[in-house]
């Protein structure tokens, strides 16, 4: 059965999380000649830790017990929501805050939410990257100086995280982890996000389960969750 991508339910924030960046290497045992054996990984995904703080389940119970019920491997759309891996500065800091409830329509009208378009800071692709390649060029004019190591960035709907950066006027040569998954140009790709999402892969749910109390309070556990790689979603 083909399995569905749901979107990380907005209710569920985490108060505590990290992304990962896999390793091209894993070290192993070491051998008679007295060397330590390392072997290189392929196709590495980031990983996904969360930590929840108790919450009311009367008001979000139901989403928490619908997510368990998607059960062990269920696809999910997760946002990453922890400033320190996100790249920022004062103006995209004033533009989060002053579009808070989205961006409206050109009329000033709203969806009947009352809610706008996710307002996403965003720098462009400069050239075309191939799958596999660790190195990509981007245009960061529109934000200049806020990718720096350690931060993210998403390119289709793949999330990557800088390892090594270096600019010449607004051209950023970036190394990255993981290696492209596949190939990107500027004519399809050319927006390249600064909010990126990661699908991952529910796994460990047991460790997630958390049991309402009698007043209907639960505080669900630290999850772990692998990224997908999809074809249907990259």
């Amino acid at each position: 059965m083909t399995r569905r991508l749901w979107d990380w339910p907005s209710v569920l924030v985490p108060t505590n999380s990290i992304v990962i960046a896999p390793s091209f290497t894993r070290y192993g045992a070491i051998n008679r000649a007295g060397y330590e054996t390392a072997r290189s990984i392929s196709g590495a995904r980031n990983q996904v830790r969360l930590e929840f703080g108790p919450r009311n389940g009367n008001q979000i119970g139901h989403f928490y017990a619908w997510l368990i019920n998607q059960g062990e491997g269920a696809l999910f759309s997760v946002p990453i929501t922890h400033r320190a891996q996100l790249a920022t500065s004062a103006a995209i800091a004033a533009k989060e805050v002053e579009f808070a409830d989205g961006i409206p329509f050109s009329t000033g009208a709203y969806f009947s939410t009352g809610f706008g378009f996710l307002y996403e800071p965003t720098v462009d692709l400069h050239a075309d990257a191939l799958e596999g390649a660790t190195t990509v060029l981007l245009d960061t004019s529109r934000h200049p100086g806020v990718l720096t190591y350690g931060k993210v960035f998403g390119l289709g709907r793949n999330c990557y995280h800088v390892d090594d950066i270096s600019t010449d006027g607004d051209i950023a040569t970036v190394t990255c982890r993981p290696s492209l998954v596949r190939d990107y140009t500027v004519a399809i790709d050319k927006i390249v996000t600064l909010r990126p999402k990661i699908i991952c892969a529910l796994t460990d749910i047991e460790g997630f389960v958390g049991l309402f109390d009698p007043a209907g309070h639960f505080q669900a556990g630290a999850i772990t969750m692998n990224e997908v790689v999809d074809e249907r979603f990259l």
